[in-house]
């Protein structure tokens, strides 16, 4: 595959990545593509402005200025995170929490962040938002789950609820009951019982995985059958074994994607030894693919979340990720509210100076996160220069705003950065040469013709 990096008067900055025969087009500005016959990609960059080819360009989201871009930085929450409970029956080397043994939300507490957030949908004319409960382990607060999605319905409300779990008190009755609510569900599990056990630790100090994989069961057991999730944190241990956790999830488990989250140092950890560097970074991403590739190629469709979103941002423009589709969307598509009635831009934000305001004020989510957008230190975040050649800054937008907040606001988030510029293009040269590949991996979410 061929870069061409150009300007012209009519695209500004753009990028042709070419094969032999196929070319994608990207106007960095925009995040904007094209797929075309490498002929016409080439006509395009030399300054073809016939009519018909600008409508093209113009349809695909080319226009600077347009609509999608104008959008990334509206205020509009839709998606909320409710902490319930630092209560967890694991001890996972790597959590980032602090934990506490008994600590839960309170009735009255709940009740008014539901409010908050039913007041917030009908001042906005909202009908359906997402909801994710998290803690700790969020099952442990069953009762709180299901307390706010029966207030939300009551409210008129539909609510897309998800809760990713360790599976460890995943009963029978209990797994019936959250399919029985629609309650979207995936388990935390990292591999194989060799790599899960070293760092998903029960709390007597042994392996987790057995009781992992017994929710897990029983959850498919209960009619979800295939669309039970699951996240793997990966760290040295996945990269040392990567072909095993590859074959693990997508043969022996049958799942049809995994969200991989490469693991993050915080000053809660145990073992910072599990930690990746760049190089890793660039090394399990590069490898992740090369193993997707292989195990599609034997027909078996399996793909992972976050370069299924990725390919997303290449050829549909859908933004699957709030995270990785158009740049760090906290705080302004999502909020996350803490136990003590805290509004904050995310889960990995609940400190004191990072709270954009509390559910007990008169104040509206949308009013409450505007009025800081231009002052707050998370919502003002610029992009940093180091980012102003990429051409992947607008699916990107530096990457973690929390991350980028603890290592140095200047700053990208390296392993974002590390990331984008390892995958993207060899997800482009996956487009261009293999189209059956990138169909298969996305399980047919994207069709590329």
């Amino acid at each position: 595959m061929e870069r061409f990096d150009c300007e012209t008067g009519l695209l500004g900055e753009c990028t042709l990545f070419a094969s032999q025969e196929s070319a994608l087009l990207l106007q960095s500005a925009t995040g904007a593509t094209l797929l075309a016959s490498r002929e016409l990609g080439s006509r395009i960059v030399r300054g073809d402005r016939r009519p018909e080819l600008q409508r093209v360009l113009s349809l695909r989201g080319f226009a600077l200025g347009n609509e999608r871009t104008a959008a990334i930085k509206t205020v509009d929450p839709r998606f909320f995170m409710i902490d319930l409970t630092r209560a967890c029956n694991n001890r996972c080397t790597y959590c980032f929490r602090k934990l506490h043994p008994t600590e839960r939300i309170g009735e009255a507490m709940l009740d008014g962040i539901v409010a908050k957030i039913v007041a917030h949908c009908r001042a906005c004319g909202l009908q359906r938002i997402a909801l994710q409960a998290w803690g700790g382990e969020p099952l442990l607060a069953w009762d709180s789950v299901r307390r706010m999605q029966d207030a939300l319905h009551d409210a008129g409300i539909e609510v897309r609820m998800l809760i990713e779990t360790n599976g460890v008190c995943v009963t029978p009755t209990l797994a019936r009951e959250m399919y029985a609510r629609g309650i979207l569900c995936s388990v935390s599990i990292d591999g194989p019982a060799f790599i899960h056990d070293r760092n998903r630790l029960s709390r007597d100090g042994g392996g987790s995985h057995a009781a992992a994989i017994r929710g897990f069961e029983r959850l498919r057991e209960a009619g979800y059958g295939r669309k039970v999730g699951a996240v793997c944190v990966v760290t040295q241990e996945t990269l040392s074994h990567l072909p095993e956790v590859v074959a693990y999830f997508a043969s022996e488990l049958g799942l049809p994607r995994i969200k991989m989250n490469v693991v993050k140092e915080s000053a809660q950890m145990s073992d910072k030894s599990l930690c990746l560097t760049q190089d890793d970074v660039a090394r399990f991403w590069r490898a992740l693919l090369g193993e997707l590739e292989a195990v599609n190629r034997q027909g078996i469709s399996f793909g992972e979340s976050t370069v299924i979103a990725m390919l997303h941002n290449l050829t549909t423009h859908r933004p699957v990720s709030f995270c990785h589709s158009q740049g760090c969307q906290s705080g302004y598509r999502m909020l996350s509210f803490g136990m003590d009635g805290g509004v904050y831009p995310c889960d990995l934000t609940d400190c004191p100076e990072l709270r954009l305001g509390d559910v007990r004020s008169s104040e509206g989510l949308t009013a409450m996160v505007s009025r800081q957008t231009s002052s707050h230190p998370f919502l003002c975040m610029s992009l940093p220069a180091a980012c102003a050649d990429c051409p992947w800054r607008t699916f990107c937008g530096g990457g973690c705003t929390s991350m980028r907040l603890h290592n140095g606001a200047g700053e990208p988030d390296w392993s974002d950065c590390v990331r984008n510029r390892t995958l993207y293009p060899l997800l482009i040269e996956l487009i261009l040469d293999k189209p059956r590949i990138v169909s298969s991996l996305t399980g047919m979410e994207v069709k590329i013709t």
